[in-house]
């Protein structure tokens, strides 16, 4: 019961769409982008500590609540910014950190930025892959992503079950 407007919208908000967004908003994703990722590198030695359990951390120094409630509220407020202005585009925040995991390990001082340079590549190619696969018409990104995360999380999952048991 709707019309192609309509239409239009449910599709850019369910799979999302880089085209959208003026440099308005470019902008004011950058600003917030930057911000989170001056705030995680910032913390990069408490999530290095926290690694080792939260025990081992309060006894290193590491207010742990405070560090846990304030990573979610960063972490909300830039998911909340980019997708208000490019719609949902699922999986780049699981795929991005576990292949920097794979190549970097698990220390935070390479891990973050790291994960912030591989997730902002991962988009550019699912993106450039949204506009060649059929020239004329143009993907949406969120599929296409959601064709390359839907694996990556199976063999992540499976992966975890195998090593706990």
């Amino acid at each position: 019961f709707a019309d192609d407007v309509q239409v239009a919208t449910v599709v850019y908000w369910t799979f999302g769409d880089l085209g959208r967004p003026g440099w308005r908003e470019i902008g004011m994703i950058a600003v917030v982008t930057a911000a989170a990722l001056v705030f995680f590198l910032w913390n990069r030695w408490n999530y290095n500590a926290m690694e080792a359990g939260y025990d081992t951390a309060k006894s290193l120094g590491v207010d742990t609540k405070k560090v846990m409630v304030a990573s979610m509220a960063v972490c909300s407020l830039s998911a909340a910014v980019a997708v208000s202005f490019v719609g949902i585009i699922s999986f780049v925040g699981l795929i991005a950190p576990h292949v920097m995991r794979f190549f970097v390990g698990n220390d935070h001082r390479f891990l973050v930025p790291g994960s912030a340079v591989c997730g902002a590549l991962l988009l550019i190619l699912a993106d450039a892959l949204a506009k060649l696969i059929a020239p004329p018409i143009i993907l949406p990104i969120g599929a296409i992503m959601s064709f390359i995360g839907g694996p990556v999380f199976l063999i992540l999952l499976f992966r975890g079950r195998n090593s706990n048991g």
